[in-house]
């Protein structure tokens, strides 16, 4: 069972995907803000996921147009709540990919008349704009020379739109914000492993379905936040699932008094939680974190998760050493 648990550990290491999709929101440093839609009363327009993602919701009735980076019509909100798409705005390929990493087929031109192709109902749509974000990946000058602490407003940003056939736009502002400090999260999960290993050894199997509930809603506020578009095929949800799974089915494999296999079952349940909780890591020190629930709750719940897990790792280690010898 030893070799089963080590194996898996590994096999999970190599080939499991990563919790979410590389383009859908994640930890970050950067904050975007709507200043204000012009004109008033034309849209609610928010930000979601830090810098990640504009989302827009037109008020009915109104023909909404956002404007592509040359100028071409990109996206439009029509008066019955459709949103339309321009296949041939270079912005429809370059918006695929946060950094715009992206090849533009031959076939856009913003310079051509527009091919509209239906992506949405009910009037709203969130797409990467990447006038609203920071587009490298090193930080701005701006960043590096401001005093440690201090938020640092980095650039203003406008989305030109066409309203009823008028000149609009969407205006906000590009922020940074400085780490969080990771350590006392890390000290709650050293400490929960620290309970879970000297107090709750016996009650591994439900110690270990503890922690996959939690990391499950950790996951969920994740998932949720993402536009549909965005999101991953349930990845984010994958290893906290699978580890309930099988600390349930360890559970059960207890009440017919099977305890050998049981443990080699809760310890690979936990080794599930400890990897996603490694996964996760960057919500110890990163200040924007795109999730419904408040950022405080999903440091803790990742450490409580993932530390009452290696807790569990670690009891299981101790005995099977023993067993050994």
């Amino acid at each position: 069972m030893a070799r089963l648990v080590v194996s898996f550990v590994v096999w999970t290491l190599v080939m499991a995907p990563a919790p979410a999709l590389a383009d859908a929101a994640g930890p970050t440093s950067y904050r975007s803000e709507v200043l204000d839609v012009q004109p008033a009363g034309t849209a609610h327009v928010e930000i979601v996921g830090g810098d990640a993602f504009v989302r827009l919701v037109a008020v009915p009735g109104r023909d909404i147009v956002v404007s592509g980076y040359e100028g071409e019509p990109y996206l439009r909100f029509a008066p019955d709540g459709t949103v339309l798409r321009n296949r041939r705005s270079p912005a429809t390929y370059l918006n695929d990919d946060r950094y715009g990493q992206v090849t533009i087929p031959d076939a856009a031109d913003a310079a051509g008349p527009p091919d509209w192709e239906v992506v949405g109902t009910g009037g709203t749509w969130a797409w990467h704009d990447h006038r609203t974000h920071w587009m490298a990946r090193t930080v701005p000058s701006i960043v590096a020379d401001a005093a440690d602490g201090s938020v640092v407003d980095v650039f203003t940003w406008e989305v030109p739109l066409l309203v009823d056939g008028r000149p609009g736009q969407i205006r906000g502002v590009l922020r940074w914000v400085p780490p969080v400090a990771p350590y006392p999260w890390v000290a709650l999960g050293v400490g929960a492993g620290i309970v879970v290993a000297v107090a709750l050894r016996r009650r591994r199997a439900e110690v270990v379905a503890a922690a996959g509930a939690l990391a499950a809603t950790v996951a969920v506020g994740a998932y949720l936040i993402q536009p549909p578009d965005a999101r991953a095929a349930g990845t984010e949800l994958l290893a906290p699932v699978v580890g309930i799974a099988i600390a349930g089915y360890a559970l059960v494999r207890l009440r017919r008094a099977e305890p050998g296999w049981a443990d080699g079952y809760v310890a690979i349940a936990a080794a599930v939680l400890v990897l996603w909780a490694v996964w996760s890591r960057q919500v110890f020190h990163m200040p924007v974190l795109p999730s419904l629930w408040p950022a405080p709750l999903v440091r803790a719940g990742t450490a409580l998760a993932g530390g009452a897990a290696a807790g569990v790792m670690a009891t299981w280690a101790g005995r099977e050493r023993t067993r050994a010898t």
